[in-house]
């Protein structure tokens, strides 16, 4: 998972190698607000392997601003 924040792209977190037919799970708190992207690259790829396609689309997630407290005040309009 990278930030894509400021136009940098930044590695959050990284499963490690993965099996074919494999699964993994990852978990990231992100407390800041931006964009986000979940994709794949072949371990220890370079810039040019890393852009061969894989058939694998990334993922963009994008972060809001934190919701207003709703002072537990349940399903008021």
């Amino acid at each position: 998972m990278t930030s894509s924040a400021g136009g940098n792209s930044q590695p959050l977190a990284d499963t490690g190698p993965i099996s074919p037919q494999g699964t993994a799970q990852l978990s990231v708190d992100l407390k800041s607000p931006g964009d986000y992207t979940v994709g794949i690259a072949p371990n220890n790829s370079t810039e040019a392997a890393a852009a061969t396609p894989t058939g694998v689309q990334p993922a963009l997630i994008h972060v809001g601003p934190p919701r207003a407290s709703s002072n537990n005040e349940v399903a008021q309009p």
